[in-house]
């Protein structure tokens, strides 16, 4: 279904280093006007493995018919997403409708979120710079097109772990890989009750939720080869076409569990490769119809093609010092804190996007867009240049993420789902989300 930017690149910094980003100047408000692009790409079927997915339903193994509407890994099965894909279910237990929600809000996919103002127009940023020549494209939530699968049912993968603020060396961190579809942290969220030492508490949740959870690929991140100030990590065997949710955790003193959802790697390769942030008529020589939701990087030399993607982890200072620049005292024992950045469906970033939740923080924020000062900016109300938002002080447990903008002019004008997500908030940890366009096999999550 939608294509991903961060499916398909190497992000230095998740959510832009966390919430630092590279734009150029001071406060920046985001100007100009985008449109919706419907276009979609048509379905391809590889050698090594068989089509993924079929016309929407839940994931069944593979075999050699493929029934419609499974998720079929075996050798004949129809291709993943495409037409008849089922309408995403609300948030269950959230809003039926605009008057369930306070004020302003309108309710989306059961969830309640204030819209940015109707005359902010959804804007692609290239490079924390606007674009406003370049086409969005949100039709995979309505329409999600079929994606091309020509590769292996497992990878490498692999990339840097940076860190925001305050930190050391990121080496030695526990990098942990889950199916999304068997991942339950929900038992471990009172393994830290009554533990006032923060770093014991994370210790006991983490050590309860490794005992529970049976991870699909795990490795620990090294000093990377050339840059002794930086860590790598490199993992096998990670299986491609389901959704996973990815941990990093460290010495619980010195850094904050991390946890990435809306990560799912589509097993093909790009021509040319795209990096964070880039526009696809910025990348050289990358042909008009590239798929941005391929995910695989090709292998140097010939090697096997692997999964590139940065990671990111926040370390235990920069917990306790981010939080009152945003205008939040701190952030509480048993709370977390939850950082987005907002993508259209071909991973580009949206300025002028909005964000609601389930169970929302004490405080949702939006940044100046200064890459060189990135600090929260007061009063704004939707994404700026960097697309990211984040909301401090979160309660813990399940939590429904919806993003939202306004797209369309006089009678066409609509306010259309951005990005969408169902995560789960471990206490006294940071959930990143920057996904972008719909999974192409929709999963109940077990919480």
């Amino acid at each position: 279904m939608g294509s991903s930017n961060q499916f398909t690149s190497v992000r230095t910094a998740i959510v832009v280093g966390l919430f630092s980003v590279s734009c150029i100047g001071g406060t920046i408000e985001p100007l100009g006007e985008g449109a919706t692009d419907a276009g979609a790409d048509g379905p391809k079927v590889g050698a090594d493995v068989g089509p993924l997915g079929g016309s929407g339903g839940t994931p069944a193994p593979g075999g050699t018919g493929g029934d419609p509407g499974s998720a079929d890994l075996g050798a004949g099965g129809a291709p993943m997403g495409g037409a008849g894909i089922s309408p995403i279910p609300p948030y269950p237990g959230g809003c039926a409708a605009d008057p369930d929600c306070d004020g302003a809000e309108v309710c989306r996919l059961g969830l309640c979120v204030a819209p940015p103002p109707n005359d902010r127009e959804a804007l692609a940023t290239c490079d924390d710079v606007a674009r406003p020549d370049v086409a969005l494209d949100f039709s995979c939530w309505e329409n999600p097109p079929m994606l091309a699968i020509d590769g292996p049912r497992a990878v490498d993968m692999r990339g840097e772990i940076s860190f925001f603020g305050d930190g050391n060396v990121t080496k030695d961190l526990d990098v942990r890989v889950y199916d999304f579809a068997t991942w339950d942290p929900s038992p471990c969220s009172e393994a830290g009750e009554g533990i006032v030492d923060i770093a014991r508490a994370r210790e006991a949740i983490e050590a309860c939720i490794d005992l529970n959870n049976e991870p699909v690929a795990s490795g620990r991140s090294v000093v990377c080869e050339g840059n002794p100030t930086q860590g790598c990590y490199a993992l096998t065997g990670v299986p491609t076409g389901i959704q996973l949710v990815v941990r990093v955790t460290g010495n619980a003193r010195l850094w904050v569990p991390t946890y990435e959802y809306g990560v799912f790697i589509n097993p093909c390769v790009l021509p040319q490769f795209k990096e964070d942030g880039t526009c696809p008529e910025q990348v050289m020589d990358a042909p008009a119809d590239t798929n941005w939701s391929c995910s695989l990087r090709a292998g140097e030399g010939g090697g096997d093609p692997y999964m590139g993607i940065g990671l990111s982890v926040l370390s235990q200072t920069t917990w306790q010092t981010f939080p009152p620049t945003a205008g939040v005292a701190r952030i509480r024992t048993g709370r977390g804190a939850i950082a987005g950045r907002v993508y259209d469906c071909q991973g580009r970033p949206v300025a002028n996007a909005a964000a609601g939740f389930f169970d929302p923080g004490d405080r949702t924020t939006y940044f100046n867009g200064n890459p060189d000062d990135t600090l929260p900016q007061p009063g704004l109300t939707y994404t700026n240049l960097d697309a990211t938002y984040a909301n401090l002080d979160t309660p813990a447990g399940p939590q429904g993420v919806v993003t939202v903008a306004w797209t369309g002019e006089g009678a066409d004008r609509q306010l259309v789902i951005a990005n969408y997500n169902r995560i789960f908030l471990v206490p006294n940890t940071l959930i990143i989300l920057s996904p972008s366009g719909r999974n192409p096999v929709d999963v109940t999550p077990v919480f």
